[in-house]
């Protein structure tokens, strides 16, 4: 009788901490979505600007055959004048994505400076 009344107070037990569980996960979802509803009020960001709108331009991956991947060289000063025409208009979702093209291109200047300093072969080391 023990046994049985142990195991139904624990199946109770865990019960009301799923539930628990269960309900601050919703609690933190509608946080989460509240908080960013609030964001896009402040900061004005357009719902209707889809990314065909924006001007900066997005790279594309088209490869299909195995052929490689094409580098291009990203105009950083461009993508910041870019960016910083698009913020002084509130257009603050083409003036974030400006930015983070600007720091790709960045990013890819460091890693072909790394590359350069690299020796041609492990031997050599």
């Amino acid at each position: 009788m023990k046994k049985v009344c142990i195991t139904v107070l624990t199946i109770i037990v865990s019960l009301v901490f799923a539930n628990q569980i269960m309900a601050q996960r919703f609690l933190n979802k509608l946080q989460n979505k509240t908080e960013d509803k609030i964001i896009d009020e402040i900061f004005k960001e357009d719902k209707k600007e889809t990314p065909g709108n924006q001007e900066s331009s997005k790279s594309t991956t088209s490869n299909k055959r195995g052929e490689g991947l094409t580098a291009t060289v990203i105009d950083v000063p461009a993508s910041i004048e870019a960016a910083s025409n698009a913020y002084q208009s509130e257009k603050y979702t083409q003036s974030r994505n400006s930015i983070r093209e600007a720091i790709q291109g960045i990013e890819l200047e460091i890693g072909i400076k790394v590359l350069i300093s690299l020796p041609e072969s492990v031997n050599d080391l």
